[in-house]
């Protein structure tokens, strides 16, 4: 934490400086919804982050910021994690989804951005902006050892029948990867020099997550959110 923490005081260090220059600065703070898309979302359901940003406005329809996020998914979507496993009864070959109970992984990203903000359409106090954003993330994705016996009710005699035995080694992958992230946001003047904000965004992190085969988990090739986050900016 102590990159982050000097990033954030970097930030708050070049406040004099930005605001000598011709340009307003803006800065904000917001809470963030992520909502896993593509094969992450087999994975993980949402969950809640932060991000502060801060820079300059260089132009009536122009602005450039760094920004800082953090989020942490650990809650799965267990709808959707299951193993398939296919037994010989009756004469026959009989599949089942079984669940995975006991299944712990998480996957935790802080991540900074040098965003483009540019003026879609402004009313006296409603404004609508566009965003454009390449940065880097530093991820982190683990799961715990898992060693447990999988059981179903047979369809065939109707008796409790272990279907699977697993014993399988913990993961861990850890890395620096880059990302891009478009979106749009609303901007709402309350008073004086603040607003609130509401937006949405696309974000594309460059990395993979390693599949487990033994969990029918395939891989996951780029690691997409959709965010939805809504905080307070100030421009002076």
């Amino acid at each position: 934490m102590k990159k982050y923490l000097f990033f954030i005081l970097a930030v708050l260090a070049a406040v004099p400086s930005l605001r000598a220059q011709s340009g307003a600065f803006v800065a904000g703070i917001a809470g963030v919804a992520e909502m896993p898309v593509g094969s992450l979302s087999v994975r993980f359901k949402p969950a809640a982050g932060v991000m502060i940003y801060a820079g300059q406005r260089t132009s009536p329809d122009w602005a450039w910021v760094g920004k800082f996020e953090y989020f942490e998914l650990r809650t799965l979507n267990t709808d959707r994690l299951f193993k398939t496993v296919k037994l010989q009864e009756g004469g026959g070959t009989q599949e089942y989804r079984v669940p995975l109970p006991g299944l712990t992984m998480r996957f935790r990203a802080s991540g900074f951005t040098a965003e483009a903000i540019t003026n879609v359409a402004r009313w006296t106090r409603l404004e609508v902006n566009s965003h454009l954003g390449f940065g880097f993330y530093h991820w982190e994705f683990s799961r715990d050892a898992y060693n447990d016996s999988l059981f179903v009710i047979s369809t065939v005699t109707g008796l409790r029948t272990n279907a699977a035995t697993l014993a399988v080694p913990d993961n861990q992958q850890t890395d620096w990867s880059g990302s891009i992230n478009l979106g749009v946001d609303l901007g709402i003047a309350i008073t004086g020099p603040v607003s609130v904000t509401l937006g949405a965004d696309y974000r594309l992190i460059i990395g993979e997550l390693w599949p487990a085969l033994e969990f029918d988990m395939e891989n996951v090739s780029g690691i997409q959110m959709v965010t939805v986050r809504g905080g307070l900016k100030v421009e002076l």
